[in-house]
């Protein structure tokens, strides 16, 4: 499996020693730590952030935010985190209200410093912050599954899921038989270790990975699916063109979201959290086929899908899923 691995930055195929996996072109190497691969893109550039001094972890992770760095924020989230880890199981929900708290607060004193998508780099990372917290609180365990009408109609092969979740769908696909071999990725820890614990085979793969950075090789996969995450993902444009990427010729490319986009959120205080800027959204998944340059082939709207989390409580939404062909050319089929 790991022979579809790349380098995010170039593409080229790493040389693997032992842990490290090694880019000779770009001078990178990543290495697996705990058995887990950490794709997520480290220190691009500083900007925006000349007012502010990073006294502690709050002025750090907007420091992360304002200069793409993933993997710095990551770390620093990992150390708010790792105390509840060994509190009982009540006293965790209640945590994750009085961390998230604190924090939406943080940045609505402080995110007028930032440019828009160091704004939209930061919900990133609040979401990242999130998803951790609702798994160790035990909630968030049912990710949205492909309905098997869809599901019927792909191909038999090697299937890709980039913002895996909990693994519910990527499971779904593996138990109908039609993935010969499966990969996974997610920016939370948690949520690739709760998809991975479904397989214990050598057809599957799962690791860290910006949507935006795939370590894959093109022409690796004959499905790629992405569900729920077009109005997440601060350029979702440069992720969509990714998936067409490491599709095959004639590869599927499954797109799902709840309708309408939610590009942003109110909270209970008045504060605003962006999640893409107004120049990298998109109208629809229709849209989204379009923009990764796969011709639309299938559409089936509103999907029910019931969810339960720790921030949200208790929500029934309705989800749009599209197919599209890489070089296809079958008549769109809208049920």
């Amino acid at each position: 499996m790991i022979d579809k691995l790349a380098c995010p930055s170039c593409h080229k195929k790493y040389e693997v020693f032992e842990n490290i996996y090694l880019c000779r072109k770009c001078d990178t190497k990543y290495v697996q730590s705990n058995g887990l691969l950490n794709f997520l893109p480290v220190l691009q550039n500083e900007n925006g952030l000349d007012k502010l001094i990073l006294e502690n972890t709050g002025y750090e992770i907007l420091a992360a935010a304002s200069s793409g760095d993933l993997r710095r924020a990551d770390n620093l989230i990992q150390k708010i985190i790792k105390p509840l880890e060994s509190q009982h199981e009540s006293q965790q929900e209640l945590a994750v209200k009085n961390i998230i708290g604190p924090f939406e607060y943080f940045y609505e004193k402080h995110s007028k410093h930032l440019s828009e998508n160091a704004k939209a780099n930061f919900t990133t990372i609040y979401n990242l912050l999130r998803y951790e917290l609702e798994c160790i609180a035990g909630k968030y365990d049912s990710s949205f599954v492909l309905p098997d009408k869809i599901i019927d109609n792909l191909p038999r092969g090697d299937y890709l899921e980039v913002c895996i979740g909990p693994g519910n769908n990527i499971k779904r696909i593996m138990d109908s038989g039609k993935a010969h071999t499966v990969t996974g990725c997610d920016i939370s820890k948690r949520m690739v270790e709760r998809a991975s614990r479904f397989f214990d085979n050598g057809h599957s793969l799962f690791f860290r990975a910006d949507a935006n950075r795939l370590p894959l090789l093109d022409e690796s996969f004959d499905v790629a699916i992405m569900l729920n995450t077009l109005d997440r993902i601060p350029d979702i444009r440069v992720a969509l063109r990714e998936l067409y990427r490491v599709l095959r010729q004639e590869g599927s490319l499954v797109i799902g979201n709840c309708q309408p986009l939610q590009y942003e959120k109110f909270l209970d205080n008045g504060l605003r959290l962006t999640y893409v800027p107004k120049k990298n959204r998109i109208r629809n998944v229709c849209e989204a086929v379009e923009i990764s340059g796969c011709q639309l082939k299938e559409e089936i709207k509103s999907v029910p899908w019931h969810i339960e989390t720790v921030i949200d409580n208790s929500e029934d939404l309705e989800v749009d899923v599209v197919v599209g062909i890489k070089n296809g050319t079958a008549k769109t089929n809208r049920i």
